[in-house]
């Protein structure tokens, strides 16, 4: 091939490769969530601002910057939604104000704008409810994680028709309505919990259904910056004292932590917080 039309087609498979590249990363700009984010009203920015700030601050930082947690909670939300319970069941029991549902509906569509490839934000409401209210937890997943330990616990969660590739709000539901004793374990395995924490708790509230009696215990408690206690929490036997396990936990956790607050400082400023800058990096990890 003479070297001039050599270069021509170089010229022009370069061109085609770049174009292909600009359509791939073009397609891919639109789903990702700061570009997400970018599209939104002032006040729904303010409102996705205070939600991550609060989830990094507490045991979800441990899912969104970090792999500790396959799911974490970041925020309960209560509204009078609920069936009233002297309705029959089985018949419409009209909602007194619709306004709740559309505030409900906001942070489900915010929950659509933070998820990423990487990361998704879940609404899933409660079971239980009581007269008038009902609880609507929003979770976020690691979703190669939250694939792992299905896989890993694929004896436990197949029963359920979970597999790795069952969408995370799927398997939340499933779990949120299971019999309490495997709602428990279930919990525990998504959170993050070892084997032996998820093991000793379900045992003690079957102990507890069958003698009466409170089954003593102790709390094993990983800090976050909101506090030392409270948060990333497992019940561990009166007394037993941490393993390899509970100490390899926490000392990831502290590592991630002390990491965290040293970013936290350039993220979040007085007037202004950094929530592209966060939402990339949130995109990033591994």
């Amino acid at each position: 091939m003479p070297e001039i039309l050599s270069i021509k087609v170089n010229c022009r498979v370069k061109y085609l490769y770049s174009f292909f590249i600009s359509i791939i990363l073009f397609g891919c700009s639109l789903t990702h969530p700061g570009a997400q984010y970018r599209k939104l009203s002032l006040e729904e920015k303010k409102q996705v601002d205070t939600l991550l700030l609060s989830a990094l601050d507490h045991e979800a930082l441990y899912t969104l910057l970090d792999t500790i947690k396959p799911i974490s909670s970041v925020k309960m939300v209560r509204y009078p939604i609920a069936p009233d319970n002297a309705h029959q069941l089985g018949t419409v029991s009209p909602i007194k104000n619709l306004q709740q549902v559309d505030s409900l509906d906001r942070y489900y569509l915010l929950s659509n704008k933070l998820s990423g490839s990487k990361v998704e934000f879940v609404m899933i409401p409660y079971k239980a409810a009581d007269k008038e209210n009902r609880n609507v937890q929003l979770y976020v997943v690691r979703k190669a994680i939250l694939q792992k330990i299905i896989a890993e616990k694929a004896d436990f969660f197949g029963q359920f028709g979970i597999t790795k590739n069952t969408p995370a709000h799927g398997v939340i539901s499933i779990i949120e309505h299971a019999h309490a004793y495997n709602r428990w374990r279930g919990y525990g395995y998504l959170f993050g919990y070892p084997d032996h924490a998820v093991d000793f708790f379900v045992r003690a509230g079957i102990t507890q259904d069958s003698t009466g009696k409170f089954v003593e215990r102790k709390f094993f408690s990983m800090p976050v910056f909101a506090g030392t206690k409270g948060y990333f929490t497992y019940a561990l036997p009166e007394n037993y004292m941490p393993n390899s396990i509970d100490s390899a936990i926490y000392q990831q956790v502290n590592t991630k932590l002390k990491k965290y607050k040293q970013d936290r400082e350039k993220w979040v400023g007085k007037n202004k917080m950094k929530t592209r800058k966060i939402l990339r990096e949130i995109e990033r990890n591994k």
